[in-house]
């Protein structure tokens, strides 16, 4: 009968030792942990960034109303300026010589200018 019972003993021993779900599932929750852990690092990082990127929409979609602002008075100046030039050239005069047309003009192509650069940024955020 003892050597039933140590017989027994022996193979619930070889069972014990067979199995190792203990040591795996402590490793997933190690692994659990260092997940959770690294997701809220991530979480921290993304809060500033998404402050950051909606003040970038912010300012990228008042560049595009000015970008709008600025052709509309591109295309009114010139039109303007187009009108007074044929007058002026009509009685006999060069328009280049009025220092309002002149200015005009030099502010509209400065404006152009600038706004051309504001417009190739702008157009990266879009």
């Amino acid at each position: 009968m003892s050597k039933h019972i140590f017989s027994k003993i022996a193979k619930i021993g070889e069972e014990v030792r067979s199995v190792e779900p203990i040591n795996v599932e402590f490793s997933s929750i190690s692994e659990m942990n260092k997940i959770a852990s690294q997701a809220a690092e991530l979480q921290k990082k993304a809060y500033p960034m998404i402050n950051a990127l909606n003040e970038i929409d912010f300012v990228v979609n008042k560049a595009t109303q000015l970008i709008s602002e600025a052709n509309k008075l591109y295309q009114s100046g010139s039109s303007i300026g187009t009108a007074f030039a044929s007058k002026v050239e009509d009685l006999g005069m060069n328009p280049r010589q009025n220092k309002n047309y002149t200015d005009m003009f030099d502010a509209m192509n400065d404006m152009a200018r600038v706004i051309s650069g504001l417009e190739s940024i702008a157009k990266k955020y879009r």
